[in-house]
């Protein structure tokens, strides 16, 4: 999220569905996906039981629990999926594994192993591909509205949202913003409150400063 939430400003709390494993990662015949969950109010919800309902497995790395994250993209995963927190991307001292997290996402995206980074997420990956993120002159909470660049509507992953208009709602919740993108960043999503809502880094990696995993309750 961004350094912001306080414990009473969860954002999608609950249980995980149960489509989601916590198991070993595996060897079987669907794409893994590993989700790193950064705090206890950020599972993978909606996202993560999309994937599943698409035969992928999504293996939860609970590192805000202190599952151990690894540095680099283990044999057998196929994709990352960076979840939200309350802290910074570079508030290493808070989590430690962040070290780690952005390592590992790091290594995908020079493997082009595809990320998946929602709020957080999206700014360690900007973080950990030569972007920079820094606390916003203005916070972002609720349900907000993000429009497509010129690039976004031809992007194939932000181009086919189904939306009525350029005009897309998204609900937010931070207070960093991504300030600068990676040399090979491409800007997707924007408003005027925070430039950088989404982008791509290469051909198949994506931030998202929004939370798509959320729902109305």
């Amino acid at each position: 999220m961004g350094r912001f939430p306080t414990p009473s400003h969860a954002v999608g709390t609950g249980p995980l569905p149960s489509t989601i494993v916590r198991t070993d990662i595996g060897t079987g015949p669907n794409p893994v996906v590993l989700a790193i969950q950064n705090d206890q109010t950020d599972p993978p919800l909606l996202v993560g039981q999309w994937l599943a309902e698409s035969g992928i497995t999504v293996r939860v790395i609970e590192a805000c629990f202190g599952e151990q994250v690894p540095a680099a993209v283990p044999q057998g995963v196929h994709g990352v999926l960076a979840l939200g927190g309350a802290m910074g991307a570079g508030d290493d001292g808070v989590a430690p594994w962040l070290v780690a997290e952005r390592a590992l996402i790091a290594d995908a995206t020079d493997r082009g192993i595809p990320v998946l980074g929602l709020c957080l997420g999206a700014q360690l990956l900007a973080a950990a591909t030569g972007g920079r993120v820094e606390l916003g002159p203005v916070p972002e909470i609720g349900v907000v509205s993000v429009f497509r660049t010129l690039e976004g509507l031809v992007d194939p992953v932000i181009g086919a949202v189904g939306a009525p208009s350029d005009d897309i709602p998204a609900g937010q919740w931070h207070q960093d913003h991504i300030v600068a993108l990676p040399d090979d960043g491409v800007l997707l999503l924007t408003n005027d409150v925070c430039r950088v809502q989404g982008f791509r880094v290469g051909d198949n990696s994506y931030g998202l400063q929004l939370h798509p995993e959320i729902d109305a309750d």
